[in-house]
């Protein structure tokens, strides 16, 4: 009997074990790091089983009256842990820095920076040209109308152009379109009258002196001669009428035939086509220097002038010592020329950029502005 009541009490005392267990670990759930937990060993040396038969009643109370650490009633207040509020890191305020913030673009990105048409003297890169060598002959007609070629000068910025043509009809086509821009000069080939024989024909005179009726030509040329060709009586003739008419010679000559004119009619003024096209700077320096009334255009130089972009100290030396006497000029003499007209004038102001800017104003326009007029188109005081 002794053994069975011995044996009950055991499985008693185990099921309270169990129970006692389980409590321990909800403890254990509820109850943070920060507080003591109740040592699990306490219960267990309560239930030790007795050899007493006493142990039956004692049973009872044991589970009616639980152990006072284990009622959830003496958990702290403040459990379960109040999260804590989350503040944001002002380092991660959507603020753009003040140099990409949308509302202050920078200067040198924004539309208005630049100025959309800048000042002709703003910078020698950009200067208006007053191109003072070009033809609109027939061999480009078909191709190029005079509205095309009107164009061409707008895009490339050339503000006046001295123009003559063979024959002298494509002249008269772009003056009644653009009187402003264009100065009629007056070429002495028509027909079968040309670069080769001009001098030799005595009807050249009477030609022009009909043409020169309408009174729009400020100059007669270009015209072609070498040497002693000067001489001959047609060209006399021509250059005597030029100086009654108070006209420009636009003469495409050496040095010699220039000085040949000069003894004939002295006063006579010549913008002298290509600076002479062969003649080394030193030679033309001499020229210029003798004839205070004779100018110089640099058409189809420019490759010598500045090659491969970087202007030659000679020539460099002397625009600077003659700043007065120089005009730029393209020489539209095949249709070609017309092709990369806008290169040919870029070309130019690379060239003259690489010159004090007084200079290289003077040689872009206003030279040319104070021998043929500055016109509507050109700042007025160009032409003084």
């Amino acid at each position: 009997m002794g053994n069975k009541v011995l044996h009950q009490v055991k499985l008693k005392v185990g099921r309270l074990m169990t129970i006692l267990a389980g409590l321990a670990c909800l403890l254990a759930a509820c109850v943070p790091m920060s507080q003591p937990v109740p040592d699990a060993a306490t219960p267990i040396a309560l239930a030790q089983p007795s050899p007493s038969p006493l142990l039956a009643t004692a049973t009872p109370t044991l589970v009616a009256q639980p152990s006072p650490t284990l009622s959830p009633t003496v958990l702290p207040p403040t459990l379960p842990p109040t999260p804590r509020p989350i503040t944001p890191s002002p380092t991660v305020q959507p603020t753009l820095p003040p140099t990409v913030a949308p509302t202050n673009p920078p200067p040198t990105i924004s539309p208005t920076a630049r100025p959309t048409n800048p000042p002709p003297t703003a910078s020698p890169t950009r200067l208006p040209i007053f191109d003072t060598h070009l033809h609109y002959s027939r061999d480009v007609w078909a191709t190029l109308p005079p509205q095309a070629v009107l164009a061409k000068l707008e895009r490339a910025g050339v503000a006046r152009a001295l123009v003559s043509s063979s024959p002298d009809d494509g002249t008269r086509q772009l003056h009644g379109l653009a009187p402003d821009r264009v100065v009629p000069i007056l070429r002495p080939y028509y027909d079968d009258v040309n670069s080769a024989n001009w001098f030799q024909m005595p009807k050249v005179t009477p030609y022009l002196t009909e043409r020169l009726k309408t009174p729009i030509y400020q100059g007669i040329g270009e015209f072609h001669l070498t040497g002693t060709a000067a001489t001959a009586p047609v060209v006399r003739a021509v250059t005597r009428l030029a100086v009654e008419r108070g006209l420009f010679l636009h003469v495409h000559a050496d040095a010699q035939a220039v000085s040949i004119i000069l003894a004939d009619q002295p006063t006579a003024r010549i913008l002298w086509a290509h600076a002479g096209l062969i003649e080394p700077p030193a030679t033309v320096a001499r020229l210029l220097a003798d004839h205070p009334n004779v100018w110089a255009d640099i058409a189809i130089r420019e490759a010598e002038i500045a090659p491969g972009g970087k202007l030659a100290p000679a020539w460099r030396d002397l625009f600077l010592e003659y700043p007065d006497r120089f005009t730029i000029g393209s020489d539209t003499w095949v249709p070609s020329r017309w092709e990369t007209y806008e290169q040919i004038i870029d070309f130019d102001r690379q060239w003259l950029a690489q010159l004090p800017l007084d200079v290289a104003e003077k040689i872009a326009y206003r030279n040319a502005a104070r021998l043929f007029g500055a016109g509507p188109v050109l700042p007025q005081e160009a032409g003084r």
